[in-house]
């Protein structure tokens, strides 16, 4: 077994499995009771490589987004292993939707390349919307009859390249994962940046938010805690009057541990230390770009950080915590 905890992404942690499990059997494809194929970790591999490099090729490159329409079969695990070796980031879509629903998607998302099976296409081309996802550069048909006609996608059976590709880690943090929302955001608005595995009551932290937002408190940001000692959250460290001196991660400096609610009081002040702190270089003190760390740095420039406590907290990060939660709905 692979110790996932090492790796940061997806690709990197599949890429030692298909070297480690070489010989042994990957996927069992099969149409209702009839077997239709049995690849090895080995197969898989080829399959992937030969697809990941036609990407690069074609100009895929690290943190580009290539979306699969497909029903469940072994195409779309060797598609999507050629975009996370490729560096890219995965938009998997659901086929049931309306080919105008899924060009609505296409376009919000950004791809640059669809990969889909031959059923599916035919609707999309069909679509009123065809033309409305201008960022669209590739696309890939499988299972597609020798003489249909694509309209410019390119048959997924031939579109590979025999040399090796590039395997590209992706290795974003937090931060750079907040930071692609940087063209929507309004400078000198507000911000809130929020984990999506939690839920929380607290009046406090509202009544924080919205006196700045009012301009009635000079606070640059604040944070909402909650009361721990495990080392695998975030710590603030703050005295009675709640302002904020000094906040780590995975390390107990106080008993109030940082939830995933993490305010700026404008947009351009969470940019502005975001992009400070990527500049560093980590440090065994830093390992990665953690935002609790935007808040040292705002900080050290002599502005003030604000805490909040929560009156009611519960997470959803791991199956253990989701059944905890659970238990006492």
């Amino acid at each position: 077994m692979l110790d996932l905890s090492k790796y940061q992404s997806i690709g990197a942690a599949l890429k030692d499995a298909l070297e480690e499990f070489s010989g042994e059997v990957c996927l069992i494809e099969s149409d209702r009771e009839r077997e239709k194929e049995r690849l090895t970790y080995r197969d898989f591999k080829e399959r992937a490589h030969f697809l990941a490099k036609a990407l690069q090729d074609a100009g895929f490159k690290g943190n580009h987004r290539a979306a699969i329409i497909m029903t469940n079969q072994s195409k779309w695990l060797i598609s999507a292993y050629a975009i996370f070796h490729s560096g890219g980031v995965l938009v998997p879509l659901d086929y049931k939707l309306t080919p105008d629903e899924q060009w609505q998607l296409l376009k919000h998302s950004s791809a640059s390349v669809l990969i889909t099976e031959y059923p599916i296409w035919r609707q999309l081309v069909a679509s009123p919307l065809r033309n409305s996802a201008t960022n669209l550069k590739t696309v890939l048909v499988t299972e597609t009859p020798p003489n249909a006609d694509l309209s410019d996608a390119h048959r997924w059976e031939e579109f590979r390249s025999v040399s090796e590709p590039a395997f590209i880690p992706r290795q974003r943090s937090d931060i750079e994962t907040a930071l692609a929302a940087k063209p929507k955001l309004e400078a000198e608005s507000g911000l809130i940046v929020m984990d999506c595995d939690l839920w929380f009551r607290s009046a406090s932290y509202n009544q924080m938010v919205e006196d700045s937002l009012n301009n009635s408190s000079a606070i640059s940001g604040g944070l909402l805690t909650f009361t721990a000692d495990n080392p695998r959250y975030s710590y603030a460290k703050f005295g009675d009057d709640g302002i904020v001196t000094e906040t780590a991660e995975k390390r107990v400096i106080s008993e109030h541990a940082i939830t995933g609610a993490y305010y700026f009081a404008t947009a351009r002040t969470f940019i502005d230390a975001a992009e400070e702190l990527l500049s560093q270089p980590l440090t065994e003190t830093m390992p990665e770009y953690y935002l609790s760390f935007l808040y040292n740095i705002l900080i050290n420039e002599g502005r003030q950080i604000k805490a909040a406590v929560v009156d009611e907290f519960a997470s959803f990060g791991t199956p253990e915590e989701l059944a905890d939660y659970s238990e006492h709905l």
